[in-house]
């Protein structure tokens, strides 16, 4: 579970999605269509079940695992801006194709960071379930 419910609901909470907003907020700047900040909020919530799903089938991981899910979060950034920048005038795509686009750049920013840090400061594959 991501955020039980106990007295660090509250940080737990802060943790998780603030981290998220702080991404979202790095693409502002560059003045993201509405359907890119959308798609890149559902990469980052698909990421973050992802990892808690990775994180329940490896338990004994549990201890500072957390920071390899807040390293990987640069690379959404990147996808992020990437997809503000290359959608921000491109009005003949749809809101949901927009959207997807910024999802999918977003996905590929978090794959590209999260094997750079499982390649070097963590290592994600060697306790299996």
């Amino acid at each position: 579970m991501l955020a039980q419910k106990s007295p660090d609901f509250g940080p737990n909470l802060a943790f998780f999605w603030l981290s998220q907003l702080a991404v979202l907020a790095l693409a502002l700047p560059f003045r993201p269509r509405p359907a890119v900040v959308a798609g890149a909020a559902l990469a980052l919530a698909a990421y973050l079940g992802t990892f808690a799903a990775w994180l329940a089938l490896h338990p004994k991981s549990a201890g500072l695992i957390w920071l390899g899910y807040l390293a990987s979060l640069p690379g959404a950034a990147v996808g992020a801006i990437v997809a503000a920048i290359l959608l921000r005038d491109r009005l003949q795509y749809s809101a949901v194709v927009a959207s997807c686009i910024a999802s999918g750049l977003a996905l590929v920013g978090v794959l590209i960071n999260q094997t750079f840090v499982c390649m070097t400061a963590m290592s994600c594959f060697s306790n299996g379930p």
